[in-house]
This record gives C-alpha cells, structure tokens and sequence, in this order.
C-alpha cells in the first residue's frame, strides 16, 4: 500500500503541485475549492516527503498517514465532478492496469506468500475505490444497492476476522 501510495498518488501530485506552482496557478483567490485542493494536496506531499527523509527509506505508515486522512478525501472527492468528464473505456483500462499492477506486486514479491483471505482488506480497498469510480455511471438502482451490499458484506466479514485475530491475542499488521 505504501509502495501504491508513493507512486501514484504522492509523486504525482508533488507533480502536479510544481507544475502549478512555477506558473503561479496553484490557488485562486477566488475560490476555496482550490484552496482546500492546493492544502490537501501539500499534506499528502508532505507526509510523503517526512517519511522518506527522515524514517531511513522505511516506508511503513506511508499510506496510513496520506490515506487515512481527511486531507486525501477531500482530494479525492473535490475531484469527482471530473471524474464524470471522463470516458468510461479510459476508466476500466486505468483500473485494469492497477489491478494488474497491485496483483503482480503481491504476488511476485519478496514477501509474497500467495493469495489468501489475510490480503482481502487489500482487494476490498480496491473494490471500494472502483465502487466510486463507477457508482455514478450505473443507472439501475437495483445494482447499485447490490453492489453496495456486497461490498458491505465482505467489509464486515473482513472486519469481523480483524477482530477476532485481535480477540485471540494476534498480531494485526496494517
């Protein structure tokens, strides 16, 4: 995940963030929106920068401090009316390649132990993040709802195996 983070997310928004910065373009006065755009993207930059400079080029907690911060989901949600603007072929072949990418990673690493029910919360991170991509473009609320309930119910079945490891005594690595 942190690995995830650091290349697509981070990176390029330092990107982006010199880039609009050098012409001058990265706030508006005008408007908040891009305040709050420009504030959350130079939190996640750095937090990525903090733990790259000063933890030893260990980049555990990476993601826990971009992700799972109020900072991320305003970038990703004040980024949604332009997720509409796009294609919806573009879309599947952006997440196909994620996909493909994240299963190479996890499988062919050093650490890689095959695929088993402890790496779910990984695969459930991504269905979520592909549940926003695609929820506004299906129209039948039928399926909407149904995803929406599988979704819920393989989190809480994951959440309740989470639980039961930390009841048990277990070692929770996130």
């Amino acid at each position: 995940m942190s690995v995830f983070v650091l290349f697509m997310i981070s990176i390029p928004l330092l990107v982006m963030v010199l880039r609009k910065g050098w012409k001058g373009t990265l706030v508006d006065q005008a408007d908040k929106r891009s305040y709050y755009m420009a504030l959350s993207a130079v939190y996640v930059i750095g937090v990525m920068l903090f733990i790259l400079l000063f933890q030893g080029g260990n980049l555990h907690g990476l993601h826990r401090y971009a992700v799972a911060s109020p900072f991320f989901y305003i970038l990703w949600f004040g980024y949604a009316d332009e997720y509409e603007t796009f294609f919806l072929y573009p879309r599947i072949r952006w997440l196909l390649a994620l996909l493909a990418g994240a299963l190479l990673l996890m499988t062919f690493n050093s650490y890689g132990r095959g695929w088993n029910f402890k790496d779910m919360g990984f695969m459930l991170f991504v269905l979520w993040m592909a549940g926003l991509y695609f929820y506004p473009r299906v129209r039948s609320a039928a399926y909407r709802y149904a995803g929406l309930a599988v979704l819920t119910l393989l989190s809480v079945l994951w959440q309740v195996y989470m639980f039961n490891i930390y009841l048990s005594g277990g070692w929770l690595f996130t």
